[in-house]
């Protein structure tokens, strides 16, 4: 009985492992193109010439300004796109939350297929 209940215990823990592992992978991935946009414009950027590469860290928000100066109505369509990405993102939420609520609650057949299948698809 232990020797199977040992067996159990390293396969589960071999799944966290690759689960965890594969989850770092998908925050990377999804956070490194952010990043690099977000150096790209502070004014960051890699040293090729130099040996070994380097990076050329003299952050500044020139570029904000220049952007505020050239463009007038800048300031007020970023807030204006602010404002609409965040409502339609909280809409979708509680949108969401409400038919995860209804789901979890309901009593019919084949409701594990019906997840399942919408959130595979």
């Amino acid at each position: 009985m232990n020797g199977i209940r040992a067996g159990w215990a390293r396969r589960t823990r071999r799944l966290r492992r690759v689960r965890s592992l594969l989850l770092a992978v998908v925050i990377i991935a999804s956070v490194l193109p952010l990043a690099w946009t977000v150096l790209a414009s502070l004014g960051v950027h890699p040293d090729n010439v130099s040996s070994p590469p380097a990076w050329s860290i003299r952050p500044a928000l020139e570029q904000y300004a220049e952007v505020g100066a050239a463009e007038v109505g800048f300031w007020g369509e970023l807030a204006t796109s602010i404002t609409t990405s965040a409502a339609s993102t909280l809409l979708t939420i509680v949108i969401s939350l409400l038919a995860a609520y209804s789901l979890v609650h309901s009593r019919m057949r084949g409701k594990t297929r019906l997840v399942l299948q919408r959130y595979l698809s």
